[in-house]
């Protein structure tokens, strides 16, 4: 707080001065098609987005284009002259294929060994970041706080082993010039925050209860359930993660199952029903190509206009509206409008024009979104009835839904969330408290209050963390270090034990073969990570290094074999670390997991 307010003296009083050092902390909502920036302003107790330049809006589109020096430009310098000219090569949904190992997706998406998701995402990072600090006369971040997918951590990406999403994140801002700290946190814990301050400034209460986020955006949907509470001396608010689901997975010829492929999906049917089109298989062009590129834009820009009922009636209701009406036209039953072959709106594909219907609108969202979204819904209502939370009082101010992210503001979306709680239109307070125009940078602006800390994360273990060994029969013993779901703090070292401490291991050949991941509340579901050779040499000479200083200190015991323990790390980003400890000489090597797909093959145990 004396920092920030030292800040505004600065620049009220005796102004900016070159070569100040003058500091900032910075969310970051770095989203698949769109991006945005905020920070906290602690003399108005406000949350400001933050533009990279004057003249530019505060969503940044999430695009990379070479330049005609082959330089690569990001934002929206980038989509302007991708909109001017579609045959630039342009790299797009960088973030959603961090973790993408198949080369035949990347290749189909234009990236290369030369131009890689982590490269552009970098370049992205760093000239809007450095944009920001420049347009606000400020030089340094103290604290920047970006949003990861909620779908790096479930189910699905231990699955796919890709657990690294969050290191490589954290990795490529520790690189970005003027930042200091980085921490990596879930979009929809980031939107829960905001949610607990939008409630505050709303109803001057402090928000206590749960907090259903369903966070819909270009790549992937993100349901987390968050439980708020009051911090230490109840001036502050602590938000606890209880459970998480998502999808978001890619597939070759689409990228995740969200806003970007249910666009894309739209286009290819439209494409197919124009004969002009002369396309015969609309399933097999790529999104790499030009005229492909040109109508997703064009579809894009004018979808994107009409995606909910805006609170600015004053255009032509014929245009914001058309949409809205078609579902109220059947809104006892939207299937209905698979029928509705009128004109929604019209894109370019080469030189054909293609109508989009209300038809296209409502299979692609068929086959794309609703099986998907109803099964997340299901997932999660079924962890609240097992732990006893009451989601289905309307009256009830104990529990709240709240839709964020660009896809989130998409009617049929909202419809379909509403339909499946029994929305009440009258006095439903678990619906209540809309965010409204801030849904779509509620994650920046969550994150913003996190990086200033006026509001903390109870950080719990996504994943419960330990070793597998296994008797003469072959049957599985598991041990923990740590639990779903326990709360951990950074830097603690939490080692698997026993009932006297931590428990003892022998090892002569310097191998640990199997680590082990558990992912439900029951520990129930378990995955076994066995060790690829990678990791396996980096714990071998991790042993080598303890065991010559345990032979150097203890050269009469040297040939009995080194007594340690195992244990883990997990820092506030998630990020993990294998901890092996000489027991005698009590000194440790730490190993952090950071490349999950080079270092691991997934079993079932």
């Amino acid at each position: 707080m004396k920092r920030q307010n030292t800040r505004l003296l600065f620049q009220t009083v005796t102004g900016y001065r070159p070569g100040m050092v003058i500091r900032m902390n910075l969310g970051v909502d770095f989203g698949s098609t769109y991006s945005s920036f905020a920070k906290y302003n602690a003399a108005s107790s406000t949350v400001e987005l933050c533009k990279p330049t004057h003249s530019e809006s505060e969503a940044v589109p999430s695009i990379a284009c070479l330049d005609e020096d082959d330089n690569i430009i990001t934002g929206h310098e980038a989509r302007a002259q991708v909109l001017e000219d579609a045959d630039t090569v342009s790299f797009e949904a960088f973030k959603m294929l961090l973790t993408e190992t198949n080369a035949e997706i990347l290749r189909k998406r234009g990236y290369t060994d030369q131009y890689t998701p982590w490269l552009i995402t970098e370049r992205f990072l760093d000239q809007q970041i450095n944009k920001i600090l420049s347009n606000s006369n400020e030089s340094v971040i103290d604290q920047l706080v970006i949003c990861a997918p909620e779908i790096w951590t479930t189910k699905e990406s231990i699955n796919r082993g890709m657990l690294d999403g969050r290191f490589i994140l954290k990795d490529i801002c520790k690189r970005i010039d003027g930042v200091k700290e980085v921490e990596v946190v879930s979009e929809p814990t980031a939107a829960s925050a905001y949610f607990a301050h939008y409630y505050h400034k709303l109803t001057g209460k402090r928000m206590t209860g749960n907090v259903l986020i369903i966070d819909y955006g270009g790549g992937t949907l993100d349901l987390t359930l968050t439980s708020v509470s009051l911090g230490k001396g109840g001036n502050s608010v602590e938000i606890e993660v209880k459970n998480r689901t998502g999808v978001g997975e890619n597939h070759p010829g689409k990228i995740g199952d969200a806003g970007i492929a249910y666009m894309e999906e739209i286009v290819r049917l439209a494409v197919a029903d124009c004969r002009e089109a002369g396309v015969e298989d609309p399933g097999a062009v790529s999104p790499r190509d030009p005229d492909f590129r040109r109508a997703y834009n064009n579809l894009e820009r004018k979808i994107k206009s009409q995606v909910a009922v805006s609170s600015n009636r004053n255009g032509s209701a014929e245009v914001n509206f058309r949409l809205y009406n078609a579902i109220q036209d059947c809104i006892d039953d939207i299937s209905r409008m698979k029928d509705n072959h009128d004109c929604f709106t019209t894109i370019k594909y080469g030189k054909a024009k293609v109508n989009v219907t209300f038809s296209h609108l409502i299979l692609a969202y068929d086959k794309m979104i609703r099986g998907k979204l109803d099964q997340c819904l299901r997932d999660m209502t079924e962890y609240m009835d097992e732990a006893g939370i009451d989601y289905q009082s309307s009256n009830s101010d104990s529990f709240h839904v709240v839709v964020v992210g660009g896809f989130g503001k998409f009617m049929f979306v909202q419809n379909q969330i509403q339909e499946f709680f029994d929305f009440s239109s009258t006095g439903d307070k678990r619906f209540a408290y809309d965010l409204g125009e801030s849904r779509e940078y509620a994650v920046a602006m969550g994150a913003a209050l996190l990086a200033d800390k006026v509001i903390s994360i109870r950080h719990t273990a996504p994943y419960a963390i330990g070793i597998i060994s296994r008797l003469a029969d072959n049957t599985p013993i598991c041990n923990f270090a740590i639990k779903y779901r326990q709360e951990i703090d950074e830097g603690t070292d939490y080692w698997i034990s026993g009932p006297d401490g931590p428990k003892k291991f022998i090892n002569a050949n310097g191998r640990v073969q199997r680590l082990l991941i558990g992912y439900d509340m029951k520990g129930q579901q378990k995955n076994e990570l066995v060790i690829k050779p990678e990791l396996a040499n980096l714990i071998k000479a991790a042993y080598e290094k303890l065991f010559q200083e345990y032979a150097a200190a203890y050269p009469d015991s040297s040939g009995l074999g080194l007594e340690h323990n195992l244990g883990f790390q997990m820092d506030n980003s998630e990020i993990v670390t294998l901890l092996i400890r000489s027991v005698r000489t009590n000194t440790t090597e730490r190993i952090v997991l950071k490349s999950y797909q080079d270092m691991f093959e997934l079993t079932e145990v």
